[in-house]
C-alpha cells in the first residue's frame, strides 16, 4: 500500500466506454500519490450538452494550481497476478480478439474504414467520428461540421503541433498549463455538444498512446474525477514505469493488436472492474 493524501472530488455525469459486467475482487485499492499543476478536468454541465461555458470555467478556475491528486488502482491490477486483468480484457476484446459477442467498444482502436488512418494523423476524419460512436457518444452536426470542414484547420495545426502520438509514460516533462495538448483539448471543449469524455474520444482516436479517456466509470474507479491527465503519467512513470509495462505486457498476453496502448488496456480494466460493482 501507498501512503495516501487524498483529494475529494464530485463525480459527474458522463457517457460510457461501452457495455459489460465482471466479478470483481475483494483487494484493498492501491493509490499512487502525485502532485500535479494540471488544470483540473471540469465535469460535464448538468444542463443541456452544448452548453461547454461551464467546462470552460471550471477548466479556467484551476489552471496553475498545485493540488495533490491520488491515483487508485482497480483491483486487477493491485493484484500481482495478472489472471483477473487479463479475463476483463478478453471479455471486452474477445478471445480470440475481436471475436462474436465482444464489446462494440473493442473496434474503437482499429477502425480504419479507408486505410488512410495513418495518414490522417493530423486531421480529424470521418473515420473519427464514427469510431467515437462505438463508445456510446456521437459527435453532434454542428461539432462534426466543425472538426471537418470549418475549424479543420485549427485542429490540424494543433495536433501536428503536439507531434506524433507517443507514450504517455515517456513524457518526461510535467504537462503544464500551457502544453500544446491542453489547448487542443480546450478547442474541443468549445464545440457545440461537446463535453469532456466526448473530447478524450476524439483526442484518444488521434493520439490514444498520449491521451487517456475520461468518463465516469474510469474516473470513479480510479479516483480521478477532477484530475486525471498529469496524476495518470505520472503514476505510469513511477517504479521504472512498472504500470506501464505491466499494461503493455497485459496486452500481448491477451493477443491484442498493437493500435491498442497501454492508456486503453488501463481504461478497459478500470471500466469492465467498476460496471461490475454497479458504477
Amino acid at each position: 500500500m501507498v501512503m495516501v493524501w487524498a483529494l475529494a472530488t464530485a463525480v459527474g455525469r458522463f457517457g460510457d466506454t461501452a457495455g459489460g459486467a465482471v466479478l470483481s475482487r475483494g483487494c484493498e485499492h492501491q493509490r499512487l500519490v502525485v502532485a500535479t499543476a494540471e488544470p483540473v478536468e471540469p465535469t460535464d454541465p448538468p444542463a443541456a450538452a452544448d452548453d461547454v461555458r461551464t467546462a470552460d470555467r471550471g477548466h479556467a478556475a484551476h489552471q496553475g494550481t498545485l493540488t495533490a491528486v491520488s491515483i487508485r488502482l482497480p483491483d486487477a491490477l493491485t493484484d500481482p497476478d495478472d489472471s483477473l486483468a487479463l479475463q476483463l480484457l478478453r471479455r471486452y476484446y474477445g478471445d480470440p480478439y475481436g471475436c462474436p459477442g465482444c464489446a462494440v467498444g473493442a473496434a474503437f482502436d482499429t477502425w480504419d474504414s479507408t486505410g488512410s488512418r495513418a495518414a490522417d494523423a493530423n486531421r480529424f476524419t470521418a473515420d473519427d467520428l464514427v469510431a467515437v460512436t462505438f463508445l456510446s457518444v456521437h459527435v453532434p452536426p454542428l461539432a462534426a461540421q466543425a472538426l471537418l470542414r470549418d475549424r479543420a484547420s485549427v485542429f490540424a495545426d494543433l495536433l501536428a503541433e503536439l507531434g506524433p502520438d507517443r507514450d504517455l509514460a515517456d513524457e518526461t516533462d510535467v504537462l503544464h498549463d500551457g502544453w500544446v495538448g491542453w489547448h487542443l483539448r480546450k478547442e474541443l471543449l468549445g464545440l457545440p455538444g461537446v463535453g469532456p469524455t466526448l473530447a478524450t474520444k476524439l483526442f484518444a482516436r488521434k493520439r490514444p498512446r498520449l491521451r487517456p479517456i475520461w468518463d465516469s466509470v474510469v474516473s470513479a474507479v480510479t479516483g480521478t474525477a477532477g484530475q486525471q491527465w498529469e496524476p495518470m503519467r505520472q503514476a505510469l512513470r513511477e517504479n521504472d514505469l512498472e504500470l506501464h509495462r505491466r499494461l503493455s505486457r497485459l496486452r500481448r498476453a491477451a493477443g491484442l493488436p498493437a493500435q491498442v496502448s497501454a492508456l486503453r488496456i488501463l481504461d478497459v480494466v478500470c471500466w469492465r472492474e467498476g460496471k461490475d460493482r454497479g458504477l
